[in-house]
């Protein structure tokens, strides 16, 4: 009895584990696409600045 509830407690942390992991997959994604969009942004700025040479 006592190895099921061992067992049962592995699988409950394995399952709040995972849970987060996903969270956190998801957190990564919406920030890399934030970041995409803010280069996008930079470098379009950057394109529009006038270009000089410095001799």
């Amino acid at each position: 009895m006592a190895v099921n509830a061992v067992n049962a407690a592995i699988g409950v942390a394995a399952t709040s584990f995972a849970a987060r992991t996903q969270e956190t997959v998801r957190g990564v994604t919406t920030a890399a696409g934030g970041y995409t969009a803010q280069e996008a942004r930079s470098a379009a700025a950057m394109y529009d600045v006038t270009k000089m040479t410095v001799v």
